[in-house]
């Protein structure tokens, strides 16, 4: 899934996969049940209160209690279930590797995402926050829209959940296409489509139109039938199930999604809808030649210069480029100052320092040292 983020660039994603690989999977519940010894130990201090269920209920709430608390002078317990292995639902702990951009695999309050991954992915949550503020409740008036903002951490959640859901549905009925039956009552329905009923059967339900007014301010989630509209509009699985219009409510073209898991190109568009706009700007293709020459910026290559290849490769590599016509190279730096400085004469030796030219240099600097490296160190390359 990682991998399926286009938002995210390459180091971001590198340290997305050390969180996943530094946090650890529970399922069931914590081994020391199994041992009488320690069960006994954990409820020494708890009594059961025959014939009074308030009082019994209080008692385990106040041993829960004191149970977190002790735990505030000792040192993290990583092996400390922190909600009850019967409870689901989607719940990260922060200091257990929760996934969040402010935490890194440690668990250290520590912002780990470049800022170019965090303008990408403000741009997707955008999104999500104007297509839930465009929902209104009729009932209530069209004063009261769903708080975009204030919903956009479950709205997310349940985007991509769907999502992995279905996908992980998907590889299950494969393995197991014998274990598919149709239920009684529902035989018109295909699979895929009892998949996307099921999901919305889940919100079904019905409440005051005070309690919604409340939820609408208060509440993190959206009502219930925008966690349905809104999750299944933005789901290509789900408008190819039931054979949704392209360009209708539930099918628009225009879709917000955070991680599409798209594996071919006409999973978003069909081959006909692509030949359409193609032959609709076919007889603009000398015009936007033109403007595209004019105006356009150069394309660059970044072939030329991975760490690790040698001095010959990388003016082998110029030379075969510039003939191609590129007139700009990205190289890596950051080795060390010596390799630097060699890699960026030999490049402009291949490639002159006439109007036209460039290097862009990239590396694992922090902002002062990049600074100081292409102001003072680099300057002589014009990088």
């Amino acid at each position: 899934m990682i991998g399926e983020l286009d938002w995210m660039d390459a180091t971001t994603r590198a340290r997305a996969h050390r969180k996943l690989q530094a946090m650890r999977l529970w399922v069931g519940y914590p081994d020391w049940i199994h041992d009488p010894k320690k069960l006994d130990k954990h409820y020494e201090n708890f009594t059961v209160v025959e014939y009074n269920l308030l009082k019994t209920i209080l008692g385990l709430t106040g041993l829960e209690v004191k149970t977190s608390l002790n735990a505030l002078r000792k040192k993290p317990d990583k092996n400390r279930w922190v909600t009850s292995g019967t409870t689901a639902n989607a719940y990260y702990s922060v200091i257990l590797n929760s996934v969040r951009r402010r935490y890194n695999e440690e668990g250290v309050l520590r912002q780990w995402w470049s800022d170019e991954t965090l303008k990408h992915y403000s741009a997707k949550v955008e999104c999500i926050i104007k297509q839930y503020d465009n929902y209104s409740v009729p009932e209530l008036g069209h004063n009261f829209t769903v708080n975009g903002f204030n919903t956009q951490g479950e709205n997310i959640a349940d985007n991509g959940g769907l999502r992995e859901a279905y996908r992980a549905y998907s590889k299950l009925r494969k393995r197991r296409p014998s274990q598919q039956i149709a239920l009684p009552g529902l035989v018109d329905y295909s699979q895929d489509q009892l998949f996307f009923l099921g999901y919305a059967n889940v919100w079904c339900g019905n409440q005051t139109l005070g309690a919604y007014k409340t939820n609408l301010v208060e509440n993190v989630h959206a009502p219930n039938r925008f966690r349905v509209i809104g999750t299944l509009s933005n789901n290509e699985d789900f408008a190819k199930a039931w054979q949704c219009p392209r360009g209708s409510p539930m099918n628009p073209v225009h879709k917000c999604v955070l991680c599409s898991g798209l594996k071919k190109s006409t999973d978003a568009i069909t081959k006909d809808e692509a030949l359409s706009m193609l032959r609709a700007n076919s007889s603009r293709r000398a015009e936007l030649e033109s403007s595209l020459r004019a105006t356009g910026l150069p394309a660059y290559t970044t072939q030329i210069g991975w760490l690790g290849y040698g001095d010959e490769q990388l003016k082998s590599l110029c030379a075969k480029y510039l003939a191609q016509g590129y007139k700009a190279f990205k190289a890596k730096v950051g080795q060390d100052l010596a390799s630097d400085l060699r890699r960026c004469e030999i490049i402009r030796k291949a490639i002159g320092y006439e109007e036209g030219s460039d290097v862009e240099c990239q590396s694992g600097w922090t902002g002062r040292q990049a600074v100081v490296s292409m102001d003072e160190d680099l300057a002589q390359f014009k990088v």
